[in-house]
């Protein structure tokens, strides 16, 4: 008997991210907030203590705040403006965890792996009707490419703002909220914690989390407190 092998190649799509250290200038269109959280425990989901340890910086709002295989599909809705015909939706900006006052130690702070692997990052927008999200668009995205923040640990985060550049420009209809969220394919290892704040800035809209893959009535997923995530648009 014999058998033949094909080395395999790294999968990838015809779509780019790109990763800046400061905010992105958008478009007058475009449709965002930038306001975090300075400590871990007052991100999404936390305690509002800033103190070392699982119950406060540390593990305990993990589901409300990371992108990772691991955890549930994060989110945030938002609403377009007035434009008579709409918008065409070419990019999705959100910033990773850049604390300015952690308290934390060992594996309570901040990690992230957006080394290039076969993942795939997977970003979906949806639309929502009633009380339902339902899908517009999935569009897929590799880690790494150039200036990406590799794989690492600190206090406070990299804070790095990480631009998802749609192979497939997206129609919004005018005065309509949309959500648009991640999660990891294929139990890919690509991770980072989202940034956000429990704290109501961004009245249009709101952060979530989700399990599963379907349409989904939306109101028992968001997170409370009007929580909103550090992210924006470019229309």
């Amino acid at each position: 008997m014999s058998v033949s092998f094909l080395q395999a190649h790294p999968v990838t799509f015809n779509s780019t991210m790109t990763y800046c250290s400061t905010q992105p200038a958008g478009t007058p269109d475009s449709v965002a907030n930038w306001t975090g959280a300075a400590f871990d425990a007052a991100n999404i989901g936390g305690s509002g203590v800033n103190a070392d340890g699982d119950d406060h910086n540390g593990f305990a709002n993990d589901q409300y705040t990371y992108v990772a295989n691991n955890q549930p599909i994060q989110g945030q809705t938002f609403t377009t403006g007035g434009a008579e015909h709409g918008y065409q939706l070419s990019a999705i900006t959100v910033r990773m965890a850049g604390y300015t006052d952690n308290i934390a130690t060992g594996s309570n702070r901040p990690s992230w792996n957006l080394n290039q692997t076969n993942g795939p990052i997977i970003l979906g927008i949806r639309k929502l009707e009633g009380t339902t999200l339902k899908i517009v668009s999935k569009q897929l995205f590799t880690a790494g490419q150039t200036g990406n923040p590799g794989s690492d640990v600190s206090t406070n985060g990299a804070g790095t703002y990480i631009t998802f550049h749609l192979p497939f420009t997206t129609y919004l209809e005018p005065n309509t909220t949309y959500g648009f969220e991640f999660r990891i394919g294929n139990g890919g290892s690509n991770f980072f914690e989202w940034l956000g704040i429990g704290q109501d800035v961004y009245a249009a809209g709101t952060a979530y989390h989700r399990d599963g893959d379907a349409d989904f009535f939306a109101r028992p997923h968001f997170a409370g407190g009007g929580s909103k995530r550090a992210a924006g648009t470019l229309e």
